[in-house]
């Protein structure tokens, strides 16, 4: 459940069972208006993770039931200044590559927006010696970078083909944050093993 400090105490938000969330909950926020959101890995009757809404009386499905209808984990959830509500995890749209992206909730419309943030994948993660990114031809011709975790770029190039192997056997073990674009930022962690 989402517990509540009352500057005495803890409570369960919404009374005993008000959320019944059925697993974890994994990020929360709030807006301006003061409603709270939280997500995670539980699930509603369509076996779907979501985001849920308490609006200061009773917990709801934002969107409605299926409204997101996440098959895997929302990670973590934000908004933003005009009241939109993000959610990002481990969730895929449609697409033929099953690309994960940022669910976007217009709290004025009442919309769910997917956004495709990445139009591009990487494999194997983790990796040995090379990685390949798989990305769609509109990224054809966009500069790539590897980051290590200081922010130095360790490795850069061009995508030049929908399918562009990048040599990685001569960097350190560790964590690297693979980037396409300029304008438009696309980031992915690698894993070199």
């Amino acid at each position: 459940y989402v517990a509540k400090w009352d500057g005495t105490s803890w409570s369960e938000l919404g009374g005993l069972n008000g959320l019944a969330a059925n697993s974890d909950i994994r990020s929360i926020c709030s807006d301006a208006s003061g409603n709270i959101y939280a997500a995670g890995d539980f699930i509603n009757s369509a076996g779907k993770k979501y985001v849920a809404k308490w609006n200061g009386i009773s917990w709801s499905e934002l969107g409605g039931l299926g409204g997101l209808s996440a098959g895997q984990g929302i990670f973590s959830i934000c908004t933003d200044p005009s009241g939109n509500i993000y959610a990002g995890g481990f969730f895929a749209n449609s697409s033929p590559w099953f690309n994960q992206y940022v669910a976007v909730f217009n709290t004025t419309t009442g919309l769910n927006i997917n956004e495709n943030t990445r139009n591009f994948t990487v494999f194997p993660n983790p990796a040995q010696t090379k990685i390949n990114v798989k990305s769609d031809m509109k990224l054809l011709g966009s500069a790539y970078s590897l980051f290590d975790n200081a922010g130095r770029i360790v490795l850069s190039g061009l995508i030049i083909s929908e399918n562009t192997t990048v040599e990685i056997d001569n960097l350190s073990n560790g964590t690297y944050f693979f980037n396409i674009g300029e304008n438009l930022k696309q980031t992915f962690k690698v894993l070199k093993e």
